[in-house]
């Protein structure tokens, strides 16, 4: 594909680095179909993250990822508190009640926990995901931001299958969280800080 034949959004998704399967999916679509028909949560967190969407609003979002898979934790590995520490944690961070440290300190005792469930994919998992959802408030670089909020999704939704391949499927519980994401963080965001990123 040339310059002359590639979109904007397309040019601009491949200069931050958007992943091949992304931008084979996007084609010829703007900003403002891309956001409203993407299916894939984990996705839809990267982007916000890397163009610098109001931290708060990524972390929201990525929390409520988190949530969909702590019942299969806690069911699991009751009396573990961990996991959801990490997620009140860092839901308290964006109301201005805990600090980063305390985020840190609950998103390294989430990941703990995460190796003491290990050989239970789906428990672990689910643990993975509140500990990446406390570090996209807690990582100080953009990149490691954004990949602690693609992998909350990823891991999140993990989780689900693994627990119950037949009830839903990785592609529906992503498409689901998309639709959380959206709630979360509306178009108008978007697009301000997709304008903002690539100012000329």
């Amino acid at each position: 594909m040339t310059t002359e034949t590639t979109s904007p959004v397309r040019r601009r998704l491949q200069s931050i680095g958007a992943c091949d399967e992304a931008l084979e999916w996007l084609a010829d679509r703007d900003l403002s179909a891309m956001w409203q028909e993407c299916e894939r949560a984990d996705w839809l967190l990267w982007l916000a993250a890397t163009i610098n969407i109001d931290r708060r609003l990524v972390v929201r979002a990525a929390c409520r990822c988190a949530r969909e898979a702590l019942p299969i934790f806690e069911d699991r590995r009751p009396g573990d508190g961990r996991p959801r520490k990490a997620i009140e944690t860092a839901e308290a961070w964006c109301d201005g009640r805990a600090t980063l440290d305390e985020v840190r300190s609950a998103a390294r005792a989430a990941s703990r926990s995460s190796f003491a469930a290990r050989s239970t994919y789906a428990v672990a998992d689910a643990a993975v995901a509140a500990a990446c959802a406390a570090a996209v408030a807690a990582c100080a670089d953009l990149y490691a931001v954004a990949t602690c909020a693609d992998d909350t999704a990823a891991y999140a939704a993990d989780a689900i299958y693994v627990a119950d391949p037949v009830a839903s499927s990785r592609a529906k519980t992503l498409r689901d969280m998309a639709a959380t994401v959206r709630g979360i963080i509306p178009f108008e965001v978007v697009r301000a800080a997709w304008e903002a990123r690539f100012a000329d």
